[in-house]
């Protein structure tokens, strides 16, 4: 049987959650991804493409070292935020007229 136990999330903060959230990564073209990284700072895609804000292309070791920096970043200033107390989340997704939940 499975032990389901609340954890603190880190998420966006309330101000921030609409510029902050994305659709999946693979689902942009380069020139969209391009433009999205430049006209909205607080977009989760800095954090998933990180090369963009040192104009410069990233892979392997290097990408996964910048990707927690972003991350880390983005906690520092204020645009994630960790819960104080553990809680259950439900997340819910939508396909067409189909709606999964999950916790």
């Amino acid at each position: 049987m499975a032990i389901i136990k609340p954890f603190r999330a880190v998420r966006p903060t309330r101000d921030k959650v609409a510029l902050v959230t994305s659709r999946s990564f693979d689902i942009y073209d380069k020139k969209e991804l391009k433009i999205i990284l430049k006209l909205n700072p607080f977009s989760f895609l800095h954090v998933l493409e990180p090369g963009f804000k040192f104009k410069k292309k990233v892979s392997g070791e290097e990408r996964f070292k910048m990707v927690h920096n972003r991350y880390h970043e983005f906690k520092e200033n204020h645009i994630f935020i960790q819960d104080e107390k553990p809680k259950y989340y439900l997340h819910e997704k939508t396909f067409g007229n189909i709606t999964f939940w999950g916790i």
